[in-house]
């Protein structure tokens, strides 16, 4: 056991051998290759978290990723076999190595299914499978993916610091030398999918970097057809939101939100998208916020969501409700203290003479609540749109872009048109 828990040294290592482990040049799944040469312009990201089998499958199910494999590196024996991996005599760790196209999947969203599918903190182990085989590790490839690396993982531990976490002991190197694993390794979980997958995540999310938005998707070339569309709005909304997500955007359910007052002026604001369903999209304010008092009077709005990098927006309009102050409250519960403090400091909307006036609101609540739980007070809490129409906007680059537009009827059924651009 202590042998499994130690990195060996160079001269300790297995010898290993020259030739190199023969692999079937195909992806099970997708049938691109999985050794070089890949087409021009892709990239290479490889990581270790665990049990590769069930790592690989999560990376090849990321969208738009061309290929994977496993293997082993970070250690100093050539070529090693599985069973010599795990004496822990070689210093290798079970990676697996993803192609990609960096003008359409970002480095930072691989990053952030790396650090949410595994415990970065647990040292040489995952769960149940102990040795130094299995330790969390991040292999770069160039500066950028480096510096990238350091950023999460230093955003990561705070969300995980939170919690209670303690440190994460993930390395983070320059890639070494990638072995394949053997054959029958290789997306093990797509021919055996009652297979051991790994252990699972802390469940906690990554938010990421803002500037990884300039790296992401261009989408001119996609479109939209009423004979692939969903019959559901939200199965089309869900699908698209779930690609921004895949995609690694940063803030993917900002949204705007457009709203009539009394007197009819129309005003709009960005806000956070905390949840969809069948029930109805739901966000957060405070309700003395001038929004809460345009939907208190007109119980109408109207969404936006505008995703440049894939050349898409969806329009939803519809009406509106507030959400059980029970749900608002245990929602409350789960924000970071920091942020309660600041709802509670904050008269959002109102004048105030300087911003000294809400570093004192926030200092005198933060020595009034310390030690204790903050209440949800009662003039913040969510509300939820409940669609009417929804309308999918696919841009061309002729500018005869797709516009799909779902009504709903007297018979509650969703009616699906095309519009002109």
């Amino acid at each position: 056991m202590i042998r499994k828990l130690q990195l060996v040294t160079g001269d300790q290592a297995l010898a290993g051998r020259p030739q190199a482990m023969p692999v079937t040049n195909r992806h099970h799944v997708n049938g691109n290759p999985l050794s070089p040469p890949f087409p021009d312009g892709m990239a290479l990201a490889m990581f270790g978290l665990g049990c590769f089998w069930g790592a690989e499958k999560k990376f090849w199910e990321f969208p738009k990723v061309y290929s994977t494999s496993v293997g082993y590196s970070g250690g100093f024996t050539p070529n090693p076999t599985y069973r010599e991996v795990c004496t822990g005599m070689t210093g290798h760790n079970e990676v697996v190595r993803i192609v990609y196209p960096p003008d359409r999947v970002s480095y930072a969203g691989l990053l952030r299914l790396f650090w949410e599918s595994h415990d970065p903190t647990q040292g040489m182990r995952q769960g149940n499978d102990v040795g130094t085989q299995y330790r969390s590790g991040i292999y770069v490839y160039d500066e950028t993916q480096k510096a990238i690396a350091e950023q999460t993982q230093q955003q990561y531990q705070q969300a995980l610091s939170r919690q209670g976490y303690s440190s994460i002991t993930t390395e983070i190197a320059e890639a070494s030398e990638f072995y394949y694993a053997e054959d029958y390794h290789q997306q093990y979980l797509a021919p055996n999918p009652t297979g051991f997958g790994g252990g699972g995540g802390t469940g906690f999310a990554l938010a990421l970097p803002q500037r990884e938005s300039q790296m992401l998707i261009k989408n001119e070339t996609a479109t939209l057809e009423e004979q692939t569309a969903e019959r559901n709005p939200l199965d089309q909304f869900g699908q698209w939101f779930d690609e921004m997500l895949g995609a690694g955007f940063a803030e993917p359910h900002a949204m705007n939100l457009a709203t009539v007052g009394r007197t009819g002026e129309v005003t709009s604001r960005m806000v956070l998208l905390k949840s969809f369903d069948e029930a109805g999209f739901v966000f957060f304010t405070n309700y003395n916020s001038s929004k809460a008092q345009d939907l208190h009077a007109t119980r109408a709005a109207a969404l936006c969501f505008w995703w440049d990098r894939l050349y898409r927006q969806v329009r939803i309009s519809g009406r509106v409700e507030k959400i059980p102050a029970a749900d608002s409250a245990e929602y409350f519960r789960s924000r970071p203290r920091g942020s309660q403090l600041g709802t509670l400091a904050s008269q959002q909307s109102q004048v105030i003479e300087d911003y000294s006036v809400l570093e004192k609101a926030y200092q005198d609540l933060q020595q009034r609540y310390q030690g204790q739980e903050i209440p949800c007070p009662e003039h913040w809490g969510g509300y939820r749109i409940i669609p009417s129409q929804y309308e999918f906007w696919q841009g061309r680059p002729n500018r005869l872009h797709d516009r799909l537009r779902y009504s709903l009827t007297a018979a509650e059924e969703w009616k699906l048109e095309r519009l002109s651009p």
